[in-house]
């Protein structure tokens, strides 16, 4: 059952890097959330509103907490699990339609900071600015954000200029991973008090230790980076067969990439078919159409290539890195 906690003045209710167990509806008082800008590392502080939850992205998506939720005045706040959340939202469609503006807002927030690290028109291109977003998470110890954005890269720029460099970064994060955890940035601020009736959310103290089948993901992504694609496509395949459900759809779609770099375009067809099928959720799908796109025009096939990138271009945003590619794909065939 739901239950309202009541925090004093400079309590934190959760750190970034904490374990995320809980959604929260803020009662009554002043909560901000503190986390670093993406692109600069400077603290960037948003209060949360009246009514407003928090905390559901990391809750959701069992990773750990991406900000910091400081107490400035007294403050109630209701705290749910992920399944009370889950069967609120399926009573209550209003709190889904709350819950999308305030993931708009914050998607916009990151659309802004990717376009600042991402734009062509940036003074850095988007190669550098892909790889120095890395070694910022990296340098300051959040290593599952740092193999998120080195392992990004790869995808991206598996021949780049940085390629050997986020291949050797990737494996330190994934030692420091399995040392340290996923890493918590030293708190800063005013220390945290303990709250009235309530417990700090613990540390994960599960030693970070990675799954083998996350070791032999990544190992993959390596392989990959080093065009040794045949190899890669094995250890995708593997690793999909596993049946992970973090790293079997991840580990398709790569699988998929790594026949399109060899050719083999009806492989690379019949591989993100069956994605798409199979992971009809999967957050690269507008990226899986776009290989499956360019595999039909190798072919020869011009006709569901463009059928393919017009479909694209109505499920992407216009600021996504695939709606600029597939924009130039379908005008380039249009010539």
């Amino acid at each position: 059952m739901p239950k309202a906690i009541q925090y004093r003045p400079n309590s934190v209710i959760f750190f970034q890097g904490d374990a995320s167990d809980n959604v929260y509806i803020l009662n009554a008082g002043t909560v901000v959330m503190t986390y670093n800008d993406i692109e600069t590392g400077q603290e960037i502080r948003e209060l949360v509103k009246t009514n407003e939850f928090f905390g559901v992205r990391s809750a959701l998506g069992r990773y750990a907490r991406d900000e910091t939720a400081m107490v400035l005045a007294p403050t109630t706040v209701v705290a749910f699990t992920v399944p009370e959340f889950e069967q609120l939202c399926t009573q209550h469609t209003h709190v889904i339609l709350q819950m999308l503006k305030v993931f708009s807002t914050q998607l916009r927030r990151i659309n802004l900071q990717l376009e600042n690290i991402l734009s062509t028109e940036d003074k850095k291109d988007p190669e550098e600015g892909l790889y120095t977003s890395g070694e910022f998470y990296l340098k300051n110890k959040r290593y599952s954000e740092a193999l998120y954005a080195f392992k990004q890269y790869l995808v991206y720029y598996p021949s780049g200029k940085f390629a050997s460099q986020a291949v050797e970064k990737a494996k330190q994060c994934v030692d420091f991973y399995e040392k340290y955890g996923p890493g918590t940035p030293v708190a800063t601020g005013p220390a945290a008090a303990t709250p009235t009736g309530a417990t700090m959310a613990p540390a994960d103290d599960s030693g970070g230790d990675m799954s083998d089948t996350a070791k032999e993901y990544y190992e993959g992504v390596s392989m990959m980076s080093q065009q040794q694609y045949a190899e890669a496509f094995d250890v995708f395949m593997k690793v999909e067969n596993e049946g992970d459900s973090e790293f079997a759809p991840k580990a398709l779609f790569d699988a998929g990439r790594c026949q399109a770099s060899q050719k083999d375009y009806d492989g690379a067809i019949k591989t993100l078919s069956a994605l798409l099928e199979k992971y009809p959720k999967h957050p690269d799908i507008a990226d899986a159409l776009l290989l499956i796109g360019t595999s039909h025009q190798a072919k020869g096939d011009t006709t569901r290539a463009g059928a393919l990138y017009k479909k694209i271009l109505t499920i992407a945003e216009e600021g996504e890195p695939v709606y600029r590619k597939t924009k130039k794909a379908l005008a380039a065939l249009q010539r």
